[in-house]
């Protein structure tokens, strides 16, 4: 049936071509038109648009069945179609092809350069090079490169049929699936035997040259020249109706690769060529995800992309992001602080989801990513892991991103391990979703979550930390987290038609969190409160700090029969067991040892959050934990984890004197009433003896806001009133701030204080 339509159209195709104009587009004003589209828009079907040398900074849009060529059509010349260039200007897609579903349109398209292509975004986001649907498509002699999408970096092809001849498809780059093309629906490939067609070099998540539907026939590449000579899932990957790879369904013949690979480790420095070795540094190669190509390994010989110290990114080195994992194959960089990787706005920095049937029912396991910084992405996580094994992320930093609701990092139904995470400075998303299944467990160590907050769109209201979920019926094992040495602070979820909104952590749908040895502070949402358990979960808390969240720190949701179970054991929770909104049956188990009161943090710009001297949560936490948890040698900023008498609450250990601190005269004391505060809060302090006396008022991220008393003062009590304002007079935001008092050139006491919203 496809072919007698086929031949319908094409005969009708044909036929018009009796009657057809050629219409000349030439910037030097010699032609009908100086741009493309409006010679476009004034042919009727059948014509043939000649394009004449130039760069063409389009965005071409074609309805209607035609033949769009350079001079190349008429001279031969292969001159003419590195001279006839067609630039998105990263816009849009160069070209988009559309026809109807009973009204296919003929498209020829002859001798062109087709890049700066894009869809990449949130409402255009398929087809970088080329998007074509209801469409029978002839492509000769061009060249796709340099285009970018979220799926089908060069093409995009959805219901089309599309001939092949002489074409070069090479350095397009899509975030999920198949960054050379596409193809989506009811699609087929006709790859000329006598001219042939040479792709190469494209990089995506999955299919990096191509993917395929199994809504597609199988398909035959027949090329001159592909990335490497035996492509596997890697390159060409194709799936069946249950989503999982077929290694069948794509066949292929190559004459020529781009890229031998090697069976070795490999190194990558942000000065190095791609011509190069790779084999040892001083051979260095550029591109972290050429090196991802090139490098072969199995489950007996496992391999490292070693990165050097440096700045990685598409325009200054040629990047490529998302770096497309393979199984065996870790990427470790030099040190988290000085090996970046900057997606320059582009969406994600790791992609690992390629789905196969086996025994063990993983495709991609056993690789780790290490010591690197990842910044400046947008919309897509900057680390999706989905149906992977034996999965390692540590010491990573993860910075300035705007997300459209998704998350940072983002893992479903993986055994993934984390330890040394940092997630800072995100808009409009969760720092980690982890979404298991099957019992797995997965360790979260080390992890620090701040200053998360909403976008400026008011459709992505979030900025908070964990989510984590079993999705899994009651009939399933339950799924583990354990959360060790972690800070949660100072995020914000501004989700208002949802209830009980976490901004620090969620646990849902039949999984259990161990929290131990954690500081949750200065959270904020709406709704809920700091970590919100629901659909028959567990919480478990075990030497932890949670204060100064906003409007409280746990939310027991046990509505529609669900119902959960929280145990805390020696930890301070502010407010208490009283504090504890739960909704419906819940079990609680509070022992004695827990605490109500200020933890007293000792408020410095770099540790807002360590335990000053006189901190009640010193020597107060407890050993006996969960079977099988052991804590880890060191707390979160790198201290023993055990000083004194016994481990302390929090993510820090107090080492004597809180780091960078002397040793507080006691005789000093800073309280505040109200605290939490709307309007106005009066601060009080005894001074001992004569001194020069300073009052000043800091924000969370150490910066001064307003000196309350600055003067050389006698001894006696003090009082000094904050309405909430900075040096300026203006309202400063709702949170944490701190009071902070200095004597004769000594810091004697600090006093965290709460803004809540007027």
């Amino acid at each position: 049936m496809k072919f007698k339509l086929l031949i319908f159209y094409l005969f009708c195709f044909f036929c018009s071509l009796l009657n057809s104009a050629i219409i000349e587009i030439n910037q030097d004003g010699s032609g009908d038109y100086t741009v493309i589209q409006n010679g476009i828009n004034a042919s009727v079907v059948g014509d043939t648009i000649r394009v004449y040398p130039g760069t063409y900074y389009e965005n071409l849009v074609i309805e209607k069945s035609l033949s769009l060529v350079s001079n190349y059509e008429f001279t031969g010349n292969e001159n003419d179609i590195d001279s006839t260039i067609l630039d998105g200007n990263y816009e849009s897609s160069v070209i988009r092809l559309q026809g109807e579903e009973y009204g296919y349109i003929n498209v020829y398209l002859c001798g062109f350069v087709v890049q700066h292509g894009t869809g990449w975004g949130y409402y255009h986001n398929e087809g970088g090079g080329i998007r074509s649907e209801y469409v029978y498509f002839t492509m000769k002699k061009n060249i796709i490169k340099d285009n970018r999408a979220y799926a089908g970096g060069g093409l995009f092809l959805n219901y089309t049929i599309t001939d092949l001849i002489g074409n070069f498809i090479h350095h397009n780059n899509a975030y999920c699936y198949g960054g050379g093309m596409i193809l989506v629906s009811y699609c087929d490939l006709i790859f000329n035997t006598e001219i042939l067609n040479n792709i190469y070099l494209n990089y995506a998540g999955e299919g990096a040259d191509m993917f395929k539907s199994y809504l597609c026939p199988q398909i035959e590449v027949l090329v001159d020249t592909f990335t490497v000579m035996n492509p596997d899932f890697y390159s060409l990957y194709a799936y069946n109706n249950g989503g999982i790879y077929q290694p069948g369904d794509i066949t292929y013949n190559i004459q020529h690769s781009k890229i031998e690979q090697v069976e070795h480790d490999l190194y990558v420095s942000s000065d190095g060529n791609d011509n190069n070795s790779g084999l040892t540094a001083e051979e260095s190669l550029q591109n972290i995800h050429y090196a991802l190509t090139k490098i072969k390994a199995d489950s007996l010989h496992h391999r490292t992309v070693h990165i050097a110290d440096g700045l990685y990114s598409p325009s200054l080195n040629n990047q490529y992001f998302p770096l497309h994992m393979k199984s065996y194959v870790s990427v470790i960089g030099e040190s988290r602080d000085n090996t970046i990787l900057d997606a320059e706005l582009g969406i994600g920095h790791i992609y690992a989801r390629d789905f196969l049937e086996t025994n063990a029912g993983f495709l991609q396991r056993d690789y780790s990513v290490k010591n690197m910084k990842l910044i400046n992405g947008y919309y897509k996580p900057a680390v999706y892991i989905q149906k992977n094994h034996n999965v390692f992320l540590e010491n990573i930093e993860i910075a300035n991103y705007e997300l459209w609701l998704y998350s940072l990092i983002r893992s479903l139904y993986t055994h993934i391990n984390m330890n040394k995470i940092y997630v800072h400075d995100m808009q409009g998303g969760r720092s980690c979703y982890i979404n298991g299944a099957n019992g797995y467990t997965v360790n979260l160590t080390d992890f620090k979550i701040n200053n998360n907050y909403p976008s400026e769109d008011p459709e992505c209201p979030l900025g908070c930390g964990f989510w984590i979920s079993n999705n899994a019926t009651m009939s399933q094992p339950d799924y583990v987290a354990n959360i060790l040495n972690t800070q949660i602070t100072n995020n914000i979820n501004h989700v208002t038609d949802w209830p009980n909104m976490e901004s620090a952590i969620t646990i849902l749908q039949w999984s259990k969190v161990n929290l131990i040895n954690s500081t949750i502070s200065g959270n904020e949402s709406y709704t809920g409160g700091a970590v919100v358990v629901s659909y028959e979960s567990e919480l478990n808390v075990y030497n932890s700090i949670l204060y100064g969240d906003i409007p409280r720190e746990i939310v027991l949701d046990g509505s529609n029969g669900h119902t959960n179970t929280l145990s805390v054991q020696n930890s301070l929770v502010e407010g208490g067991l009283d504090g504890v909104l739960s909704i419906g049956y819940n079990n609680i188990n509070w022992n004695t040892n827990n605490l109500d009161e200020d933890p007293l943090f000792f408020g410095t710009a770099d540790n807002p959050f360590t335990l000053s001297n006189n901190s009640p949560c010193i020597d107060a936490g407890t050993l006996n934990l969960p079977e099988g948890i052991e804590l880890p040698e060191y707390d979160l900023a790198g201290n023993p984890r055990i000083y004194g008498e016994t481990v302390d609450m929090g993510a820090y250990e107090w080492q004597g004197y809180a780091v960078g601190e002397e040793p507080l005269d006691n005789s000093i004391k800073l309280t505040s009433a109200p605290n939490p505060f709307r309007n106005e809060t009066v601060i009080s302090f005894q001074l001992p003896k004569t001194g020069i006396v300073n009052l000043t008022i800091y924000n969370i991220k150490g910066q001064k806001v307003i000196t309350l008393l600055d003067a050389y003062s006698s001894p006696g009590n003090f009082q000094a009133n904050w309405k909430g304002v900075d040096r300026h007079g203006y309202p400063v935001s709702n949170g944490a701030y701190f009071a902070k008092l200095i004597v004769d050139d000594k810091e004697k006491a600090v006093r965290k204080l709460i803004k809540l919203r007027d």
